[in-house]
């Protein structure tokens, strides 16, 4: 891991605040990085190409003091937990998740936007490989860093899915479910953490993003589509303590407004109004 110092730091204390991010060295992660690093975090980017890792230490300049970079592939053994464990280890803790990091359809045919692979033509080794990244990653990091942020009573859980259509529109397996698999497991993540000072939710950027994530060949107007930017304000207003008490909540970044409302700019977090109560059975 790649480490500088700090001279300018968000504290908790006397103790800096630390935010891991997934997929932090390219496209939306990026952004989302030089937000934390703004706020004054210490941030550590998680990456698969030394190449963009150090394209993201030339986009951010002189404002790399506080920024940590690891090449993990997270999808691969025990790796997420030994990089939780390895960030531990030189930063002695962790206050904010990002779950950000993916895989899209332009990775199985890079037309897909506009040819869309039907699911009997996805392999099975393509679903597990979509649902290792998209889902599962993101439980066992969260499952790794939450008992040090519940023993301090402030943590950030935030994951970045997807639109509801991108979940379930044609040709979006395996994608979409893997997607909706992390929504729903944010959503018992908010429950299961209920008073714990520790929050969980999603941020979504709330269309197609300017970003190599969507192939050139899906044949989009790269010019009308998200920038992404977007993604830094909300960001930076879910990691302050003005969103202490925020928590299973959904933001789409492209509705955000900084002098709304958050709960105006955001809805509940995965498919709330599909729920009825549950009646348990009296023994």
């Amino acid at each position: 891991m790649e480490t500088e110092t700090s001279s300018s730091e968000r504290s908790v204390g006397q103790t800096t605040k630390v935010a891991l991010v997934t997929g932090g060295t390219r496209g939306m992660g990026r952004v989302m990085v030089q937000a934390l690093l703004e706020e004054g975090f210490i941030v550590v980017a998680l990456g698969r190409y030394e190449k963009s890792t150090h394209e993201l230490r030339e986009t951010l300049g002189g404002n790399t003091e506080r920024l940590r970079t690891m090449f993990v592939d997270l999808a691969s053994g025990q790796a997420p937990e030994d990089t939780v464990a390895k960030v531990l280890e030189s930063e002695r803790r962790i206050d904010v998740l990002i779950n950000n990091a993916g895989i899209g359809t332009g990775s199985i045919r890079a037309d897909s936007w506009q040819n869309p692979v039907p699911f009997w033509e996805v392999t099975a080794e393509q679903w597990r490989e979509f649902s290792a990244i998209h889902a599962e990653v993101t439980f066992r990091l969260a499952r790794a860093v939450t008992p040090a942020m519940i023993a301090r009573r402030w943590g950030r859980l935030i994951v970045n899915t997807t639109g509801l259509n991108s979940m379930i529109n044609r040709g979006r397996i395996p994608y979409g479910p893997c997607k909706a698999s992390a929504e729903a497991a944010a959503a018992v993540m908010a429950a299961d953490l209920e008073g714990t000072g520790v929050t969980s939710n999603v941020l979504v950027p709330g269309g197609p993003v300017n970003t190599d994530f969507v192939p050139v060949q899906s044949g989009l107007d790269r010019k009308a589509m998200l920038q992404p930017k977007i993604m830094a304000e909300p960001l930076k207003w879910l990691v302050s303590d003005q969103a202490n008490n925020f928590t299973a909540r959904r933001i789409v970044a492209a509705e955000w407004r900084v002098e709304s409302n958050p709960e105006a700019c955001s809805s509940p977090i995965a498919w709330m109004g599909l729920g009825r109560p549950i009646i348990l059975p009296k023994s």
